[in-house]
């Protein structure tokens, strides 16, 4: 076990590594620069500024001196926003992307994968069609559309909830719907899919000839074995949700990372969009970490520490 978490350990290293090394080289064969904008500055400002950010250095001492930085935990200053780093905005903002991710992925969890786990239970009924229905408009829908018409319906016309800003559970509910939507039907479908070849097998035959209760025989035999391609769709899932997304926290005014990076783009500023990509990043290759050794738990059969 200990040699494994050395090995994914010094691979999660080389994969953030290759990330920030692909970020940087990439944001500097972007045409223009930091400074540039409609309003053109005059050029003795552009150079100063180059001078105090260091830009004026050859590439490859700024890319040291990057690199040396993310060990630090130092990814830079904001080139738009004065006096700040991207670690300190990205500590100000992650926590609220947090929260909202935190929340929809709770909601999937707790709605997606009963649903789909009665859907396999009840096979060819209307239950299962309506499930299938919800499951096929759920992932066909994007999240921008469903979020759209929650605003228009139940903030405009029954003005029941807030449509912007994020301050009390209230504001939460629309967003966290609108962000956990697609993900519900896709786990719902999949888990649906995984009982259905699970409860076919002859074993699950064979605890129910026993007289298992059929909650046993679903619960502690079918279902964990269905649980592994649901974990493995869990992981990437999390991590993007989590980091915040984009478009969700920009049609509600949500103050998060997927704000900030939107923001970042349309400032151009680089560095920051280097560091929500790099965190991102680091987020996404600790969740499929974590995925790994889930599996180990869920099926013994799995071992994690052999080459």
């Amino acid at each position: 076990m200990g040699r494994y978490v050395l090995k994914r350990f010094g691979s999660m290293f080389l994969t953030l590594f290759v990330i920030t090394t692909f970020t940087f080289i990439m944001m500097h064969l972007v045409p223009g620069g930091p400074f540039t904008s409609e309003k053109k500055l005059p050029p003795e400002i552009e150079r100063a500024l180059a001078e105090k950010y260091n830009l004026n250095d050859p590439i490859h001492t700024q890319y040291i001196d990057y690199l040396k930085g993310v060990v630090q935990g130092d990814l830079g200053p904001s080139f738009k926003y004065k006096g700040r780093d991207v670690s300190g905005m990205i500590g100000d903002y992650f926590p609220v992307s947090a929260q909202l991710g935190g929340t929809a992925i709770l909601v999937i969890l707790l709605i997606g994968v009963p649903i789909g786990v009665i859907s396999a239970l009840k096979q060819g009924t209307w239950l299962d069609s309506f499930v299938m229905l919800f499951a096929i408009l759920g992932v066909t829908i994007p999240s921008f559309v469903v979020a759209a018409l929650m605003i228009y319906v139940f903030g405009v016309k029954l003005k029941l909830l807030p449509t912007s800003r994020w301050a009390t559970p209230k504001h939460m509910i629309m967003p966290v719907i609108a962000l956990a939507a697609y993900s519900v039907a896709f786990i719902a479908r999949l888990t649906r899919s995984s009982m259905l070849e699970v409860i076919q097998q002859d074993y699950i035959r064979t605890a129910r000839a026993k007289g298992l209760s059929e909650g046993v025989v679903v619960f502690k035999h079918a279902l964990k074995n269905a649980l592994i391609p649901i974990v493995t769709y869990i992981g990437p899932m999390a991590a993007g949700i989590l980091t915040g997304s984009f478009v969700i926290e920009k049609i509600f005014a949500i103050p998060g990372m997927g704000r900030m990076f939107v923001e970042s783009i349309s400032n151009r500023d680089y560095t920051v969009i280097m560091g929500v990509t790099i965190f991102y990043a680091a987020i996404l290759v600790f969740m499929v970490f974590i995925v790994d050794l889930v599996y180990g738990l869920i099926d013994p059969r799995i071992k994690i520490d052999e080459d």
